[in-house]
């Protein structure tokens, strides 16, 4: 439904905050549906999930970090937003694995 709201919305006035985690639990391809919204999603969360759709670091899970960062780039993403609800580790640790993996999957 929010597919047709957005091809139905003038881009200027209507932007979206997309979760990708949440996209890829949902089962679509979260590269995809940001590529597809490009120009409209200066913010973008990150989280991620394994294959059990269980909540792991950013990182950690199924989310291609390396296409997500290329697509971001090329979409016009001013931020990234790492973020976990569920922690098998604790949350400043958490976000030090997703830095550091975002870090990776950037060559740096």
């Amino acid at each position: 439904a929010l597919d047709i709201f957005y091809a139905a919305a003038d881009r200027q006035y209507l932007f979206a905050q997309l979760d990708l985690g949440w996209i890829l639990h949902g089962g679509e391809d979260p590269v995809k549906y940001l590529a597809a919204m490009s120009g409209r999603c200066p913010l973008v969360h990150i989280k991620d999930f394994d294959r059990q759709k269980q909540q792991t670091d950013v990182g950690c899970g199924q989310l291609d970090l390396e296409r997500v960062l290329e697509t971001a780039t090329n979409s016009q993403v001013e931020w990234l937003i790492v973020e976990t609800e569920v922690y098998k580790i604790s949350p400043a640790d958490s976000v030090k694995v997703g830095l550091a993996n975002l870090k990776k999957a950037q060559g740096r």
